[in-house]
């Protein structure tokens, strides 16, 4: 599936547009990325800042950028390239209207002179409006490549040919739960059969949380959310227990014993990876 770079103009090929320019001072745009060259007597910060995304709680994304530095020792104290801020209002900018702040250190994530790094993270925010930022202090810094993704069951899950596929260029933080549908028992004891069939081109992507589908039990219908249950309300299908091997069709076959009156079902992954579904059934017996 293709995922959405979210933030516009995130390789400048129009310099700074669609940018908000805070100070602006000592940056220069070209070839796709951003530079800026500080002395080391430069007390005040450079920044821009993106126009805001609108972010959701339900989802993840994924941020990641490559880094540059001329010389490690020349770096502040802060020593920030890309920073990100959420707000409650779209037109709010400042560090301390923020209910949400990310600023990754270069130090910290191992930079070293000279040598380009990447640093990608997988993050999950509050409802509200994000907004990436360019934030620099001394030294000599190039940043390309700034993107960030939305990692949701609308960006990771889509139907063809009668497969439901999965198809994600990340580990997720958390497990994305596709729901299918539900069942309701006439009594509150009973029995269910679960039928299906997956593919795995690679299980190596799947060994963190192995999970690959859930049945959730509940006494009334619900909206489906796999956070709002307890955990002995769902019986996970275990890629590992199951045998599933990379890139053979794998059957399963599995009798559930039900003891509230509904049965939420639907695919729960979380891997790196493609995986594709066929021939789902789930039936009362």
């Amino acid at each position: 599936m293709e995922q959405f770079n979210l933030i516009r103009n995130s390789k400048f090929k129009e310099e700074a547009v669609d940018w908000i320019k805070i100070n602006d001072k000592d940056i220069l745009f070209s070839n796709g990325q951003v530079e800026i060259l500080r002395g080391k007597n430069d007390t005040d910060t450079v920044s821009i800042f993106s126009s805001p995304i609108t972010v959701n709680s339900q989802a993840q994304y994924v941020v990641s950028f490559d880094v540059w530095v001329e010389e490690v020792s020349d770096l502040d104290s802060a020593d920030f390239a890309v920073i990100l801020r959420a707000f409650g209002k779209p037109e709010h900018i400042n560090n301390n209207e923020a209910i949400f702040k990310w600023y990754p250190s270069l130090k910290k994530h191992g930079i070293e002179s000279g040598i380009w790094l990447n640093i990608e993270e997988i993050l999950t925010f509050p409802d509200s409006f994000l907004r990436a930022g360019i934030w620099f202090k001394t030294g000599h810094v190039k940043v390309n490549n700034l993107s960030l993704i939305k990692l949701s069951k609308e960006t990771l899950f889509k139907e063809d040919n009668g497969q439901i596929l999965y198809d994600s260029h990340y580990q997720l933080k958390n497990p994305v739960f596709l729901p299918l549908g539900q069942l309701e028992l006439s009594r509150n004891l009973g029995e269910c059969s679960l039928n299906l069939d997956i593919h795995i081109s690679d299980i190596s992507g799947f060994f963190t949380q192995d999970s690959c589908f859930a049945l959730i039990q509940s006494d009334k219908v619900s909206n489906l959310s796999i956070s709002d249950f307890n955990s002995e309300d769902i019986q996970k299908v275990s890629i590992n227990f199951e045998n599933i091997t990379s890139n053979k069709w794998k059957h399963i076959d599995k009798l559930y014993k039900l003891n509230k009156k509904h049965v939420a079902y639907g695919i729960l992954l979380s891997g790196k990876g493609q995986v594709a579904f066929k021939n789902i059934d789930l039936r009362l017996l």
